[in-house]
Order: structure tokens, then sequence, then C-alpha cells
């Protein structure tokens, strides 16, 4: 549900533009069937069925939570259940972040990852935060290696999230979900 790459971004500046494209061509039909009433009719609501039916053939309905999403829930909800459910937390993969975050803008309970480093830079990471580094949005969102955690003097591994199957990310790791804390 999460890997478009910014995909949904493009289309939402770009649909108004081919909205009005459509409508020239639903114009430009309407038009060539001016002729006969009866007719413009049933080929605008053929059209018209054509692309109301076209989200549901390409996709299901209801959505099911793909291989990322479902460790990304499994891992919430480990979370939740666990002894570190009131710490801070660093997070940046989107579906964890509805899991987690009651308020997502509150940086006192909750940070975007991709703030990580510029607050180890500072010093401004306190002792036992929790981070959530996954292998898909990690190193090429946030630009955070999987090296920087083998500090094992500033970082502790609490649980490692994979999926039975491995399969690689973009940037070519194998995915899963760590949840660190830091010392």
């Amino acid at each position: 549900m999460f890997s478009s790459l910014g995909i949904l971004r493009v289309i939402a500046g770009v649909m108004p533009l081919s909205v009005l494209i459509c409508l020239r061509a639903l114009n430009g039909i309407s038009e060539i069937f001016d002729w006969n009433k009866v007719l413009r009719i049933i080929v605008l609501s053929v059209v018209f069925f054509l692309i109301i039916k076209a989200p549901f053939s390409q996709w299901y309905f209801p959505f099911r939570l793909e291989t990322e999403d479902r460790i990304a829930d499994d891992a919430g909800t480990w979370f939740k259940k666990s002894e570190y459910v009131n710490r801070k937390i660093y997070c940046i993969y989107p579906y964890l972040t509805f899991i987690l975050a009651d308020d997502p803008n509150d940086t006192t309970k909750f940070q975007q990852l991709w703030w990580l480093n510029r607050d180890l830079k500072n010093k401004t990471v306190k002792e036992k935060t929790i981070i959530f580094w996954d292998t898909h949005y990690g190193p090429n969102e946030c630009n955070i290696n999987p090296q920087l955690f083998d500090d094992t003097a500033r970082f502790k591994l609490l649980k490692r999230f994979e999926p039975s199957v491995s399969f690689k990310t973009l940037g070519g790791y194998d995915f899963n979900i760590s949840i660190y804390e830091t010392k």
C-alpha cells in the first residue's frame, strides 16, 4: 500500500488536468452521437460503467495488507504490548505511524525517522528512546544506513521482524523492521 515512491503525489497533481481532458472527450463522444439521443445515452452509459468498474477490477476491495504492512502490523502490535510503549519513538514507515502514534505531530512522543541523524549529531536523542528502522524507508528516504546501529555502545536491538519468505526492497536490502533502544 505504501510502496508507491510518490506515484500518488504525482497523480494528485495530474488528476485535475486529466479530468478536463476526459470531459473534452466525453463532449466529443456526445457530439458524434448527436443525431440519435438514445444511442448517445447508451454509449455514454457504457463509458461511465467502464470508468466506474475500472478501479474495482484493478484493485482488491477491501484492501488487504501486503507483506511489508503485515510485518509492520506485527511490529506495532508487539510494541503496543511491550514495556517500551510510553517512550519517545522515531519511525518513518507510514503504516507504523498509524499504529504507533496517538498524535504523530507531538514531537515529545513521536518523531519522523529522517530527523534521527540531525538529533544524533546535536545530541538531543534521549536515553531509552525507541527507533523503528525498516529497510524500505530507512536507507532510502531517511539516508540512515544499517551500519549506524552496529554501534552497540549507543543502540540496543530489541526485536527484529522479518517476513517468512525474504524479499529485497529498494536499495537491495532484505526487508525487515528492526526496533532499537538508545543507550
